[in-house]
């Protein structure tokens, strides 16, 4: 915490009005992903858009992290400075890899299921055109 809130002016002026907006800015984006917001019946581009689940996830915290990095930039420096990267990018690929996996599973199951039901159907029906013609 003492390597990313370094300027003291900032601290004491800024930190706690930014931090306010900030929260202030990622609840609107949360009110304004949020799909009962929206009409169901004429959903426009932008409706679709913006209540999309990456959009519900990336919009408010983008919103908050602008406004954060506007009101106190040299703690949000900082911030990035010290973040570690290879624990975000290392979560992100764990989750899309898993993500892609189930994916690939299921995608498998559909094609095996549909193949299946295909095989049988055709092969029922080959049976009662042959029952119909030796009858």
């Amino acid at each position: 915490m003492n390597e990313i809130f370094t300027d003291k002016a900032e601290n004491r002026e800024l930190l706690v009005p930014g931090s306010i907006i900030a929260l202030g800015m990622f609840f609107t984006g949360r009110i304004l992903t949020n799909k009962q917001n929206w009409s169901h019946k004429n959903l426009n581009i932008l409706g679709k858009l913006s209540t999309s689940l990456p959009s519900r996830i990336l919009i408010p915290w983008t919103m908050a992290g602008i406004v954060f990095s506007k009101w106190t930039p040299v703690a949000w420096g900082n911030l990035i400075k010290k973040e570690p990267t290879g624990l975000v990018l290392s979560t992100y690929h764990s989750i899309k890899s898993g993500y892609e996996e189930n994916v690939i599973r299921v995608k498998e199951s559909i094609y095996r299921n549909a193949d299946d039901y295909l095989q049988r159907s055709v092969r029922q029906a080959r049976k009662s055109i042959i029952n119909k013609l030796n009858d």
